[in-house]
């Protein structure tokens, strides 16, 4: 069953944005979707369940470096693991503006329009 917890797999989202792409990472046994948005080299991770090492070696493999982690809410259905992949990869945490945490991490709200990457 523990092993079951930890499967995961990838699957690539096809978009019509050139130079643009999308994985999505299921983290199959919880049901937990996380993804990793990338242009020109660099890299966007949203809600990350699974170790960090996970998505530092996706962006890898890819050529692309994590330049910033975001948690869309507070997850309780699993461990976020966005700060811990924000410091492993120097990457800048983006949270919805909140009270309930007591570490740095910029701030987004609705509507915010945050920008991975640029023309390539």
């Amino acid at each position: 069953m523990q092993a079951w917890s930890l499967a995961w797999n990838i699957a690539e989202v096809p978009i019509k944005s050139e130079g643009v792409r999308v994985l999505q990472v299921r983290r199959t046994g919880k049901g937990c979707l996380s993804y990793v948005i990338a242009s020109t080299g660099v890299a966007a991770v949203i809600d990350p369940s699974l170790p960090p090492e996970v998505y530092v070696g996706l962006a890898r493999e890819r050529g692309w470096r994590i330049v910033s982690v975001l948690d869309t809410h507070i997850h309780a259905d699993h461990l976020s693991r966005a700060r811990a992949l924000a410091d492993q990869s120097g990457a800048t945490l983006l949270l919805p503006q909140q009270n309930r945490v007591h570490f740095a991490y910029k701030p987004v709200q609705d509507r915010d329009v945050i920008s991975i990457g640029g023309p390539g």
